[in-house]
C-alpha cells in the first residue's frame, strides 16, 4: 500500500453530542458555550443515549454531523419533523452533533462495531476512506440527485468513481463579517484589498479601539478560520493535491508559497493591539460583533444565524478574507451527509429516500433558511439572496471573485487536527516579526513531517 493510501486511511474527525428525538433536542457538548435551547430535554451522556431503545416499532434514524451551532440544529429539526409527518410520525430521528476533533474516535468506534449513524456528516473528497472501506451507500441513482446542480455534483461524487454518495445543502464562505453602521458612521468604506484593510485597522487603532472581535478558546474555530481563509481559495484551487501529498510524506508544507502567504498575511493583522482572545470563546466573540462593540469579526458564513441570535436586525455586511496575494473568496459545499451502506434494504432506507429528497426541495430550503440562517447549497438565485448578507456574498459570484474547492482534498485525523492546534498557538504569539514567522512555518514543517513519518 503506498503512503497516500495509507495517509487516507488514518483519517476522519468530528466531536460535542446532541440529539433530537422525534421533535425534543438534547444538548450535550464538553466545548460549547451554548446553553440547550429553549424547551430542550436535560442534557444526558453519550452512553445514555446510545442504550435508549426507540419507542415502540419506531425507526431509529441517526444523523452524526459537525453542525454545533443552534441555528443549524433547528434547521436539521426542521427537515426530520416535516418527514416524520411525512411518514406518519413512525421514526425517532437522532441528531448527534459532534466538534471535529471528537469525530475520529466516534466514528471508527462506530463503525468498528458495526453501529454506524444511518447518516454521516462529510463529502466523499473530504472522507475518501469511509467510501473505500464500503460504509458509505451508492446514491447514483436516488431521486434528490437530479435536482443538484453539476457544481453540487462534483462535490457529491467520489473523484475516482463519479459515483454519488453525498447529498449537499449548505455552502461555506470564508468571510469578513463587518458593521455596516459603525463603518458609516466612521466614514469608512468597505476595503477591497490586504493593504485597505490595514488601513481600515489602523483608523480603529488610532482612535484606541480593536477592529475585530475574536474568540480563541478551542475548539480552534476562529485561529484557523483566518488562516484557513487566507490560503485556502487559491491554495486548493492551483495546488489540488497539496493536503494529500502533505500527509503522505511527499512534501512540507511550506513547498507552497500561498501557504507561506497565509501565515505573513494572518500575522499582518495580529501586529495591531488586542485584547485577551485566548480567554474568550466563540459565542462571546458574536454576542461582542451584534452589540456593536467592535466594527469587525472573521468566521465562516455558519455564523450569521449565530450573530443574528443576539441581534436579528444587526446591519451586517460580509469581505473577503484579503491576503497578500489577492481577495477572491473560497466558496465550499460544506453541509453535506453521507448514507450508511447499512441502511440498504432495510425501513431505513426509505426514511433516507425521503429525508435526501426534502433536503433539495423548495420546502427544505427554506426551512434551512429560516433556521440555519446560512446561505443554501442551491444555485437558485432568489434562495441565496433570502438573507440581506447573502446579497453581498452574490455580489462575488457577478464579479467573479468566488473560487469553488467543496471537492477537493483536505487534511484528515491527526493532521487536521494538530494544524487547528497550531494556527492557535500562532494566534497566541507575543512577537509577528518576520523572523518569528519564519521559525513558527519551519515548525510546522517538522512536525507534520514527523506525524507522516509516524503513520506510514
Amino acid at each position: 500500500m503506498n503512503k497516500r493510501a495509507i495517509s487516507l486511511l488514518i483519517a476522519a474527525a468530528i466531536c460535542g453530542i446532541t440529539v433530537l428525538s422525534g421533535c425534543q433536542v438534547t444538548t450535550s457538548s464538553e466545548s460549547s458555550s451554548e446553553a440547550p435551547a429553549p424547551g430542550s430535554a436535560p442534557a444526558q451522556s453519550e452512553e445514555s443515549v446510545a442504550s435508549e431503545a426507540p419507542a415502540g416499532d419506531k425507526i431509529e434514524f441517526e444523523l452524526m454531523h459537525l453542525m454545533q451551532e443552534s441555528t443549524k440544529r433547528a434547521g436539521v429539526d426542521a427537515w426530520c419533523a416535516s418527514v416524520n409527518e411525512e411518514l406518519g410520525g413512525t421514526v425517532d430521528f437522532i441528531n448527534t452533533s459532534l466538534t471535529q476533533s471528537q469525530y475520529n474516535t466516534t466514528i471508527k468506534t462506530r463503525l468498528a462495531a458495526g453501529n454506524p449513524p444511518q447518516m454521516i456528516w462529510g463529502r466523499p473528497g473530504t472522507y475518501p476512506e469511509i467510501i473505500a472501506a464500503g460504509h458509505a451507500l451508492d446514491l447514483s441513482d436516488w431521486d434528490f440527485v437530479a435536482k443538484m446542480s453539476e457544481e453540487n455534483k462534483k462535490a457529491a461524487c467520489d473523484p475516482e468513481t463519479g459515483k454519488v454518495y453525498s447529498v449537499n445543502f449548505d455552502k461555506l464562505y470564508f468571510m469578513i463579517f463587518y458593521n455596516k453602521d459603525i463603518f458609516e458612521k466612521e466614514g469608512l468604506a468597505p476595503p477591497t484589498s490586504q493593504e485597505e484593510l490595514i488601513a481600515v485597522c489602523q483608523h480603529f487603532a488610532d482612535k484606541g479601539q480593536y477592529a475585530f472581535a475574536r474568540g480563541y478558546q478551542p475548539p480552534n474555530e476562529v485561529p484557523l478560520t483566518e488562516f484557513n481563509a487566507r490560503i485556502r481559495w487559491q491554495l486548493m484551487s492551483e495546488d489540488p493535491t497539496f493536503f494529500l501529498d502533505v500527509m503522505a510524506g511527499e512534501r512540507v508544507p511550506s513547498s507552497s508559497e500561498h501557504w507561506v502567504s497565509g501565515w505573513y498575511s494572518w500575522a499582518d493583522v495580529l501586529r495591531f493591539p488586542r485584547e485577551d482572545d485566548m480567554g474568550r470563546d466563540v459565542d462571546k466573540m458574536y454576542q461582542l460583533f451584534a452589540s456593536g462593540e467592535y466594527p469587525m469579526y472573521t468566521s465562516g458564513t455558519w455564523s450569521i444565524g449565530e450573530v443574528k441570535k443576539y441581534n436579528p436586525d444587526i446591519n451586517m455586511g460580509a469581505l473577503p478574507i484579503f491576503s497578500r496575494e489577492g481577495n477572491k473568496v473560497c466558496e465550499q459545499i460544506d453541509g453535506s451527509m453521507m448514507v450508511s451502506s447499512k441502511v440498504a434494504g432495510t425501513p431505513a432506507e426509505d426514511v433516507a429516500r425521503k429525508l435526501t429528497d426534502h433536503i433539495v426541495s423548495p420546502e427544505g430550503v427554506r426551512e434551512w433558511i429560516e433556521n440555519a440562517q446560512t446561505v443554501p447549497a442551491t444555485d437558485d438565485p432568489v434562495a441565496a439572496t433570502m438573507e440581506p448578507v447573502f446579497a453581498d456574498i452574490a455580489t462575488y459570484r457577478e464579479n467573479d471573485q468566488l473560487v469553488n474547492t467543496g471537492y477537493i482534498s483536505d487534511f484528515t485525523g491527526e493532521f487536521w487536527t494538530r494544524w487547528a492546534e497550531l494556527t492557535t498557538e500562532f494566534a497566541a504569539l507575543d512577537d509577528y516579526s518576520d523572523a518569528s514567522v519564519e521559525a513558527f512555518i519551519q515548525k510546522v514543517d517538522g512536525e507534520f513531517a514527523a506525524l507522516a513519518q509516524k503513520n506510514q
